[in-house]
């Protein structure tokens, strides 16, 4: 029995099924997950490692090299970076895809734990995280109070709100940042200790030992057993006074003695302000699995508690990325309506009938709640990729019910069939056609769901919902179309006077068809002239593809930038803060802005460090938060530039550089240009750097040029006199420490707070003590003969030096990063080719072009390996289909005949190709075939039935002309509005539907000439 019959017979069973696949999608589209973009980022794993008074170039070689060593040797490791800096050392490792995280970390703990011993003794544990430190936070709340200093806003920020937040499901770490944090503060008096020889080393000792907190064993008391505990902690600074460093007889030297003693802030070296207020910033960091808007949902829920727990704080949500999430989001939803309507328009523009245009209108709901159902099920998520996928396959959406209906429509009108038998024979006639189609569609998505790396984790569930889509749609066509054709269609006659549009549209549409039939008719007498004339028309939009450039991924609007700011290097956080504080001041005063805050400097044990390491007091972040682009007037990045321009004309900026959101397709790579310098000296790769600095300037597009590093940081060099110190009995370690112990100082212990975080107990010399180079000359080290000073042992020197150093691989290296716009990122990737090769590097240097154009070339090869394959997969279900070799080559020269409007599409709307529009090429190889395949295959059974071939073809144009026609137009009205990029966001995947629709309407005109005419021609010369 053919399947129109069996829906109409079992009807009951098709209404339940279909009501069924209603409920589940209904369901569905509110329970998938939401979120910005697919999860591309690599599994990264990451080890933080304090390693206290160590300069960047000492950590680099003595602590980060030794780790990356040995992590290089885990299974399934991609890249090593790391960046060393002042006392700390990152590094970072990112596995391949498909590899867990929780997994890597284990194995990352592993091959910390094996080489532990190696490390330097005086490093920190090492800290394993799930996730990048470059990885931006997900939300950063902002917290002040008008009657509570701020810090006393840092220790409830540091307490309560930390530990409520942690408790989040999905979080994985909470950072606060600025203001003070409370320490136990011991400032050492080194005159005093050397009045009554007392050492540092007692000093500590003494702190750490009598900070008492121990065990004692058991013991009985009659039956009852007790724990021996020892529990007399520090409790105040006066306790910490009366503690005794030295008893000689009678006499007592206590702490309080030799050193100023006291609960107080400790020193800032960060700072956070938010709309050009200070605050303390808390910054949420998810888990890499974790949904964003899910978290971001759950934070904000708990800050509502807190801020009802804490009526006296104001907490701000000063930065909520699930913000843009859901704006995309929504107004995606409404593109989708939008582009409904104008699909359902089209529709009833041609049927101009109101049952016919219903039954279309309905089976698009129908199909998209079919498609939620099915991507739930899949596991996919509603994102800016998946609604866009949702968007593109609006006007694919309606192909087969166009079709189908159309053809039932013309066994009513032509062959005066009833509304039933119209739905059988009608339905059964194109069924073939239909399903090939689908499949010849599918055959090109396919391959897509499997390209591998960042591109496949990008367009994987782009081309995975447009499948569900499309298999829905067709469900649908042969399903719901004919069981509600059946019921409200009317039999001939039995319609109403039409609508007054319909005679003109008719006769416009019959004049425009006649014009076809008769072009037709001319090519087929010409054929040679007719290829010829395409084939032409295919190199001019080759040609204008050359022409348009290249990029990986289009920039977009998000609204959203952040500006790194670099002062001069020395220069004090409060310098940097105060240029923070113009911009700020400025942004505030403009409509288009909504919020602004800056953080400043670093704050110690912070995991979020952005994509520079930890910031040092001379460098700032500015975030600029617009009001959404389809609200202003200004675009970001004139926004950006008046910043730029700004920041440049304040004292001591060195550096500025605007940064939107999403300016990279892959969060890994820093910047869209890197030039990547690789050797092992330090000063010779910074000249280098210099060199190709000048040597790139003024390049036409390019912009904000700037080294990652270089040797500008201010540092005091110790030469120690070896002899001289081995005399003393003092070695280099020895002196170090003590030199270390006394300028910066060190935690020594732990300052119990009951139900509160424990507070830091530093010790160090006053601040008195320790401002001027002579205090770092007069630092006492206890020699075999007493204490001497350090200048003594030692000479000092002024020089500069790195404030991080970088590897990449196991290599060092200095990346110098830059922007573009106003020009493709190819031609400007082309100049900057050509100067490196003018350049000539020192031996056992390397200069490498990376950055964005890398990925694009890893992505644009694995698209290329999709291309041919959905190629051959169309081809190859063709072949089933027609039962022949010959005539899918024929349908098939539709694929290159769609260059000729993909390149005028892409010119006339000043798009670049990059790889949406790939993926647009890609995704028409399945749409352009279509129409072929229903034309073809009736011609095929027109000459069946004794027809010439130039007949079969002139009947089947004639048949097919009004719905290939009003697919075509129906495609192009759903894409129109991605294309117009009427939602925010929309600019990232609008060249997909730009593509689309150019490549859409030059093949629906050149599939009923040059494809006809093709066919016959082939029909002619025998098989």
């Amino acid at each position: 029995m053919p399947w129109p019959e069996l829906v109409l017979k079992y009807r009951h069973t098709v209404i339940a099924l279909l009501v069924a696949l209603i409920i589940l999608g209904i369901q569905a589209r509110f329970q998938i997950p939401v979120q910005l973009f697919p999860d591309t980022d690599p599994p990264t794993v990451t080890v933080i490692t304090e390693y206290p008074g160590m300069a960047s170039i000492d950590v680099d070689s003595d602590l980060t090299k030794i780790l990356e060593e040995e992590l290089t040797s885990i299974d399934g490791v991609v890249r090593i970076s790391s960046t060393s800096q002042a006392g700390l050392s990152v590094v970072r490792v990112e596995f391949q895809y498909g590899i867990s995280s929780a997994l890597a970390a284990v194995d990352v703990q592993s091959a910390v734990g094996r080489i532990r011993r190696d490390l330097p003794t005086e490093i920190g544990e090492p800290r394993i995280l799930e996730f990048s430190t470059s990885d931006k936070p997900i939300i950063t709340l902002a917290l002040r109070a008008e009657d509570l200093s701020l810090d006393q806003v840092r220790l409830t920020a540091d307490n309560e709100v930390r530990e409520r937040l942690e408790r989040v499901p999905g979080v994985a770490a909470i950072d606060v940042f600025g203001g003070h944090r409370p320490e136990l503060h011991v400032a050492v008096l080194p005159h005093k200790l050397d009045a009554v020889n007392v050492t540092m080393d007692r000093v500590n000792q003494v702190l750490r030992e009598w900070n008492l907190s121990a065990p004692g064993g058991r013991v009985l008391q009659g039956d009852m057993e007790s724990v021996v505990r020892f529990d007399a902690p520090i409790s105040s600074p006066e306790d910490a006074r009366r503690l005794v460093l030295k008893a000689d007889g009678s006499q007592r030297v206590r702490l309080g003695d030799v050193a100023l003693v006291s609960l107080e802030p400790g020193e800032q070296r960060s700072a956070y302000s938010f709309n050009n207020e200070s605050a303390i910033a808390v910054q949420v960091i998810k888990r890499t699995e974790a949904n964003t808007v899910e978290v971001a949902r759950m934070v904000r829920e708990a800050v509502e508690e807190l801020q009802n727990d804490f009526p006296d704080l104001e907490m701000i949500l000063a930065d909520d990325d699930s913000d843009f999430t859901r704006l995309v989001i929504s107004d995606m939803t409404r593109t989708v309506i939008l582009a409904i309507i104008l699909t359902v328009l089209i529709v009833f523009l041609f049927l101009a009938n109101l049952r016919q245009a219903f039954i279309i209108a309905l089976s698009i709901p129908a199909s998209f709640l079919t498609t939620f159902a099915l991507m739930q099920a899949a596991g996919l998520d509603m994102n800016m990729v998946t609604m866009s996928a949702l968007i593109l396959s609006i006007g694919l959406l309606v192909d087969d019910g166009i079709v189908i209906l159309e053809n039932m429509h013309r066994h009513i009108a032509e062959l005066d069939k009833t509304p039933f038998q119209a739905a059988t024979q009608g339905v059964s006639e194109v069924l073939r056609a239909s399903l090939g189609g689908t499949l010849t569609t599918l055959g090109v998505l396919i391959p897509l769901m499997f390209l591998g790396g960042f591109i496949g984790k990008m367009f994987g569930p782009l081309s995975m919902t447009i499948a569900f889509a499309l298999c829905s749609s067709f469900f649908m066509s042969i399903t719901l179309i004919p069981l509600l054709g059946a019921y409200l269609l009317k039999p001939k006659g039995a319609h109403k006077k039409a609508f007054w549009f319909k005679v003109f549209f008719e006769k416009g549409l019959n004049g425009f068809k006649q014009y076809y039939l008769a072009g037709l008719q001319a090519s087929l007498k010409r054929p040679k002239t007719t290829v010829f004339t395409a084939l032409l028309l295919l190199f001019a939009g080759i040609g204008m593809l050359r022409l348009v450039g290249s990029e990986m991924m289009p920039r977009f609007d998000s609204g959203n930038f952040r500006v790194l700011v670099d002062m001069a290097p020395g220069m004090p956080l409060e310098k940097t803060t105060s240029a923070a504080g113009s911009v700020e001041a400025l942004l505030m005063g403009k409509d288009y802005t909504r919020t602004v805050g800056t953080l400043a400097g670093h704050e110690a044990g912070a995991r979020a460090m952005g994509g520079r390491g930890a910031m040092g007091v001379n460098q700032a972040e500015i975030t600029v938060n617009l009001i959404p682009r389809t609200k202003r007037k200004e675009s970001q990045w004139e926004i950006m530039d008046e910043v730029r321009v700004l920041l440049e004309k304040i004292p001591g900026v060195v550096l500025s550089v605007p940064r939107e959101m999403g300016g990279t397709a892959r969060s890994g790579t820093s910047a869209p240009i890197i030039v990547r310098v690789s050797g092992q000296e330090p000063a010779e790769l910074d000249r280098i750097a210099e060199n190709l600095l000048e040597h790139l300037q003024n390049i036409p597009g390019i912009t904000d040029l700037y080294k990652n590093w270089g040797l500008d940081t201010p540092e005091i060099q110790v030469h120690i006199d070896h002899e001289r110190a081995s005399e003393l009995g003092l070695t280099g370690a020895g002196i170090a420490t003590a030199v270390h112990q006394a300028m910066d100082g060190h935690t020594v212990t732990r300052f119990r707070q009951g139900t509160r975080r424990d507070l830091d107990v530093v010790v160090r010399y006053a601040e008195s003590e320790r401002t001027f180079l002579e205090d770092l000359e007069n630092i006492s080290l206890n020699s075999l003969f007493g204490r001497i000073p350090l200048r003594e042992v030692a000479d000092l020197e002024f020089r500069v030096g790195p404030r991080i150093m970088t590897r990449d691989n196991s290599q060092r290296t200095l990346e110098i990063h830059g922007y573009h716009f106003g020009r493709p990122l190819s031609e400007v990737v082309a100049e900057v080719r050509g100067r490196l090769k003018e350049y000539e590097s020192p031996n056992g240097y390397q200069v490498r072009l990376v950055g964005e154009q890398e990925d694009f070339s890893e992505a644009r090869s694995r698209m290329m390996r999709a291309l041919m394959l959905s190629a051959m997969a169309v081809y190859l279900v063709l072949v089933v289909q027609f039962g022949s070799f010959k005539h899918p080559l024929t349908i098939m020269s539709t694929i290159p005949l769609q260059f000729i409007g993909v390149g005028a599409a892409l010119l006339l709307a000043g798009k670049y190709v990059s790889m949406p529009a790939l993926l647009g090429i890609i995704l028409l190889i399945g749409i352009v075939v279509n129409n072929a395949i229903i034309l073809l295959d009736l011609a095929r059974s027109r000459i069946q039935s004794g027809l010439s071939p130039d007949q079969a073809v002139l009947e089947a144009v004639d048949i097919r002309f009004r719905p290939i026609m009003m697919t075509g137009l129906s495609t192009i009205a759903g894409m129109a509005p991605l294309a117009m990029e009427t939602a925010v966001g929309a600019e990232r995947f609008s060249p997909i539907a730009t593509v689309i629709i150019g490549g859409v309407i030059t093949a629906t005109v050149l599939t009923l000439i040059v494809v006809p005419t093709l066919f016959a021609t082939m029909e002619k010369t025998g098989p």
